[in-house]
């Protein structure tokens, strides 16, 4: 009995390894036929659909597997994935060099660089992006946090406060 735990155990990590490989894959298609969304939420949503898609697939087989093992394998690989992709996706860092590379002679000056990536990404591309939205309204030189804004300030503010951070950003 425990020798068939061991194999099912088995079995439930390289089924689990397998859907994972499948959603990497569907990963690396669905942030190009899903352009238009963000990538971030293309990965979110298909972690879920890839893993039940991958787990039927697996029950097909008529085999037994450890769904526990399963889950907690595929859900591990796919977290430590969603950590690496969201650093790629959205370090500053990471885009900083990435563009210097791209530069003759691998330089940039740093005012360039200054303004490009914390005035321009960091500050007009997040107030635009909130303002299409629709979490803020642009009026002439000022913003006004609209009723959507209002709710998810409010929400997360709460969040902070239950987990007592004080300043964030």
């Amino acid at each position: 009995r425990i020798a068939q735990d061991r194999m099912m155990g088995t079995a439930g990590m390289l089924d689990a390894l397998l859907g994972f490989i499948a959603y990497v894959g569907a990963m690396m298609v669905g942030v190009r036929v899903f352009s238009r969304a963000s990538p971030a939420v293309v990965a979110f949503a298909l972690a879920p659909v890839v893993c039940l898609v991958a787990l039927a697939a697996t029950a097909l087989q008529s085999r037994g597997i450890n769904l526990w093992t399963y889950l907690v394998t595929y859900w591990f690989l796919v977290t430590g994935f969603l950590m690496g992709f969201g650093a790629m996706y959205k370090s500053l860092s990471l885009r900083i060099l990435s563009d210097l590379l791209e530069k003759a002679g691998h330089s940039d000056d740093a005012r360039q660089i200054f303004t490009r990536y914390l005035v321009q990404d960091s500050y007009q591309n997040r107030l635009a992006m909130m303002c299409e939205t629709e979490m803020l309204a642009q009026n002439a030189d000022h913003y006004t946090l609209l009723t959507k804004g209002r709710r998810l300030a409010s929400r997360v503010r709460t969040l902070q406060l239950w987990f007592g951070i004080q300043r964030s950003g």
